[in-house]
């Protein structure tokens, strides 16, 4: 079986992924999106519907709250996550 989601491979070591893991493609997302687009409101469309969707989003605000806890002040606006 093969699937982006990181639940199939957890914790068996014989399942493989044939491409980046979703957690990894949310997480590099906010980093592109808190580093280079400089927003001071970034916004998340969180469709919870469907499983992929809202995984992806839950990923991408946990990832981009870390970010902005853990910078530092360089004298620019901290975006806020509405």
């Amino acid at each position: 079986p093969t699937s982006t989601n990181p639940k199939v491979t957890l914790e068996r070591p014989y399942i493989f992924r044939t491409s980046i893991s979703d957690d990894k493609v949310a997480e590099k997302l906010a980093e592109f999106v808190f580093r280079e687009m400089k927003g001071k409101k970034v916004g998340v469309l969180h469709n919870v519907s469907y499983p992929y969707s809202d995984y992806l989003s839950k990923r991408f605000i946990s990832r981009f709250n870390e970010l902005i806890e853990t910078s530092h002040g360089d004298g620019s606006v901290r975006p806020v996550l509405v």
